[in-house]
């Protein structure tokens, strides 16, 4: 095909590429590791109840109990993470804050477990994993803005 009389081919030109200077909200990346620490001790206090001969049921639903309040906070900073907006991020966050005793609470609850049943020595030190995990989250959380 040729152009027709009087018209002028013209070339779009892309502009060169500029590097964007990208600072996510300093939450999202304590959030993050936050998360990942909370994921690692369910994933241990999966393991302190699996195939657990001669556990007392008693035991396994108290300590599936203090499971349900952490996976609850999971969600909790799972969501936080997921927002977009600035104002319900720190909304959010200062409710993870608030509901952290809550774990504390847990992980309390899991160590009193732990030092007062005649389970297996495996299981005691996963028990006491996730006690640290969840210490570990305390500081996490208090260092959210």
């Amino acid at each position: 095909m040729s152009l027709g009389a009087g018209t002028v081919k013209t070339y779009i030109t892309p502009k060169p590429f500029t590097p964007q200077n990208f600072k996510p909200h300093p939450a999202k990346e304590t959030l993050l590791i936050i998360s990942e620490t909370v994921r690692f001790a369910l994933k241990n206090l999966g393991y302190s109840v699996a195939e657990a001969p001669g556990y007392d049921p008693e035991i396994i639903r108290q300590i599936q109990a203090e499971g349900e309040v952490i996976s609850d906070f999971l969600a909790k900073v799972l969501r936080a993470r997921r927002t977009a907006d600035r104002d319900e991020l720190k909304k959010l966050t200062d409710t993870l804050k608030e509901q952290v005793s809550a774990v504390l609470a847990a992980a309390e609850q899991l160590k009193a477990i732990a030092a007062n049943t005649g389970k297996p020595e495996w299981v005691n030190v996963y028990l006491q994993t996730v006690v640290t995990n969840l210490a570990e989250v305390e500081a996490h959380v208090k260092r959210l803005p």
